[in-house]
């Protein structure tokens, strides 16, 4: 989702809910009374980690068919598996099924490792032989066991186990065939290249033979994205780019010509990062690109490929493209489209007039949206939607009546509103400039701290490093606020949201900045009298989970931290993180093995003697980008030189945790490390885990 400041927290009006969901309490508002004084940390609460995961699901993307809304419903209850489900959005209907061609599979690729976009409905019918559930709807899908492609219950390729992954696909309608950015890992287990070969590939189905032959359109980049047909389906647009660069960083926008044979580059000069090309109704090429003053502005291409920026603003129209299918423009018509683009007041829904450079606010009430998808009649737009204070959701709006209505939110929760804490977006002074953050106080109806003291801090560092935090609603910050324990998510150099300045300000310095802003957020908290400095813990995730050890071994700003999943060995994730961001680094810290001697100066794991502060470390035993042996490393080496450490490896569990049972007890283990190790009592019966030499 697109995340932006949030400068001034504001009253948003009620959305209309069309489904039995809870979205608001039904309990009535908690009434005012004097509240109990009670330590930080160990209010009572009734966001319990049991609620957050037994209530909650995720969207992870959507797209609009034939007048329906499709979208991907991640279950941590079922182990994260990627669910399909079909909105039926007609008035007579609206009801939301599981689509059956997909039942009890896990709809999720691993193109990049990050699983997106591995699903494709078809607008138009094959006559493929033998398929059941046709009647419904034929889909293309990645099963994520054995990343085949499949047609329904049709095994595209020969054989059940394939090597070949599959993502962003479009379908050709005219040409029965589709569109996929495919990558190849058989080349590696033959021994002919060292990583996986990507390429943009066409599925073509001949009816008479009833049988799929494969065909490469693009090839010969290190890595190909978004895919885009004209309507008359003989133009592919698409995007491609070489090590060492990543999507954010410089990209260049094709276009394939089936009469000719011809592949023209469209856009992109070294430095500028392009994505999410699409053909408007009359197939003039459309895209989103940085050139225009640093920021991701809405572009497109002439016939005489003279490109132009039709609607340039000082905002952000889109995120890094760390999945594929991500999507924040959709045309009306040839001359209208919507977009979604950040402000100091969130993210802002806008019907553009391209002719007229007219932009109209449609005054959406969430601060983020994405997948932008509008319905084949034209009449609703739809996209999911965040908001601080109300679950994400899968939306529509009524474009005819100006209505926003909630197909169906990502948690079910009954809980008043009094618990809950709405961020302040803050700006701090960090080296040579700012960096920004959401503070989240510590809030509850029945509780307050102690006459004087001022609360625990919970400092939030975001993965990617490339990335954002966001306002959306988030019940794991409020698990803390809520037991009095403030959050400060923290968007240091690198984050995006602020324009390709700040964004490419942590190269070379990653480790360096990101490390500076974290301390400095602290010392700000403490000036304002946020927070008690003294009494600052952090945490992170990936990326966040690097900066995380980095903090504890090269500042004494915390007191502790948890790392979950991160890196502690830059040299090691330099040489053995899969192909998508294996050179990464190269623009983060320096070109392995050129510049070795910084890898092992900013690698946690090689000053884990500097580390004076307890440190908890959560990781996944089957990660394939963070490998468990440097959370085990880190422990070991911890333990015997007599420092405060602990170590839970969670198994089956990958990057991230999508099992239930994993999200509950990190969370749980989480507070009590921190209540050991601060000397507070929870008021919960958490998980232990096992804390050496505290």
């Amino acid at each position: 989702t697109i995340f932006h400041q949030l400068s001034v927290p504001r009253t948003f009006p009620p959305l209309t809910t069309p489904h039995t969901l809870h979205t608001h309490s039904t309990h009535q508002s908690i009434p005012m009374t004097q509240k109990t004084q009670s330590p930080f940390g160990s209010w009572k609460s009734p966001i319990s980690p049991q609620l957050i995961t037994q209530s909650s699901i995720s969207f992870v993307e959507a797209k609009s068919y034939n007048n329906n809304l499709y979208f991907i419903e991640m279950r941590p209850s079922e182990k994260g598996r990627y669910v399909l489900r079909r909105f039926n959005a007609a008035e007579t209907d609206r009801s939301i099924d599981d689509v059956k061609a997909t039942n009890g599979v896990n709809v999720r690729g691993r193109v990049h490792e990050y699983g997106s976009d591995a699903w494709l409905v078809l607008e138009k019918q094959l006559p493929v032989k033998g398929l059941r559930n046709a009647d419904q709807e034929q889909v293309l899908y990645s099963d994520f066991e054995t990343q085949s492609l499949y047609l329904n219950e049709r095994l595209i390729e020969d054989g059940t186990k394939t090597e070949r992954r599959y993502a962003n696909g479009v379908e050709d309608a005219v040409n029965d065939s589709f569109i996929y950015v495919c990558e190849d890992h058989s080349v590696v287990s033959k021994g002919e290249a060292k990583e996986p070969k990507n390429s943009i590939v066409q599925w073509k189905y001949d009816a008479e033979k009833d049988t799929f032959s494969l065909t490469t359109i693009a090839e010969g980049h290190d890595f190909y994205s978004s895919p885009a047909l004209s309507s008359d389906g003989q133009r592919i647009a698409f995007v491609a780019w070489n090590h060492p660069q990543m999507p954010w960083d410089s990209t260049v926008l094709y276009e394939y010509n089936r009469s000719t044979g011809e592949t023209t580059k469209i856009a992109g000069d070294g430095e500028e990062s392009i994505m999410f090309p699409t053909y408007s109704p009359d197939d003039t090429l459309y895209f989103i690109s940085d050139r225009s003053d640093g920021y991701w502005n809405i572009h497109r291409a002439g016939q005489d490929q003279q490109v132009e920026c039709i609607f340039q603003k000082k905002a952000e129209f889109t995120s890094p493209a760390w999945r594929f299918g991500f999507v924040t423009f959709a045309f009306l018509d040839k001359d209208t489209l919507f977009c979604v683009h950040g402000s100091d007041q969130g993210a802002q829904l806008i019907k553009y007039d391209i002719p007229n450079r007219k932009a109209t606010n449609q005054n959406a009430p969430f601060l983020s949206m994405s997948f932008l998808q509008l319905s084949q009649d034209k009449s609703k737009l739809f996209f999911i939607g965040g908001h601080p204070t109300e679950p994400t959701a899968v939306a529509e709006y009524n474009i005819s009546t100006g209505e926003f209505h909630k197909i169906r939110v990502e948690c079910e929760v009954d809980i008043d509103k009094s618990y809950y804490s709405v961020p302040q977006s803050l700006t701090f002074p960090s080296g040579d400039g700012v960096a920004y953050g959401y503070f989240y106080a510590p809030t509850n109806p029945e509780f307050e701290g102690p006459d004087g003291e001022k609360p625990i801090v919970l400092l939030k560092v975001h993965g990617g490093p490339t990335s954002a935090a966001s306002t959306n609603f988030n019940l794991k910050y409020q698990f803390w606020t809520s037991r009095g324990i403030a959050v400060f998510d923290v968007n240091t150099a690198g984050s995006t949201g602020f324009g390709r300045d700040f964004r490419r300000k942590l190269y070379k310095n990653w480790g360096v900045y990101d490390i500076q802003d974290c301390k400095n957020a602290v010392k700000f908290l403490g000036q304002q009298g946020l927070a008690n400095p003294k009494a600052a813990v952090i945490d992170g995730g990936s990326a966040g989970g690097y900066t995380t050890l980095a903090c504890l071994a090269f500042t004494d700003a915390f007191a502790a931290g948890c790392s979950l999943y991160g890196v502690a060995d830059l040299e090691l994730l330099a040489a053995h993180t899969h192909k998508f961001e294996s050179r990464y680094l190269d623009k983060l810290i320096g070109e392995y093995p050129k510049e070795k001697d910084i890898y092992i100066k900013r690698s946690p794991i090689h000053s884990i003697d500097s580390i004076k502060a307890p440190l908890l470390l959560l990781q996944g035993d089957e990660d394939k980008i963070v490998p468990p042996e440097q959370a085990e490393v880190m422990y070991n080496t911890m333990k015997e030189k007599g420092s405060v450490v602990a170590l839970k490896m969670f198994k089956g569990e990958q990057h991230g945790f999508r099992g239930s049972e994993a999200q509950i007890q990190s969370l749980e283990m989480e507070l009590y490390f921190f209540s050991k190790v601060l000397g507070f009592q929870p008021a919960d019966n958490c998980t232990q885990v096992a804390i050496e030499n505290l």
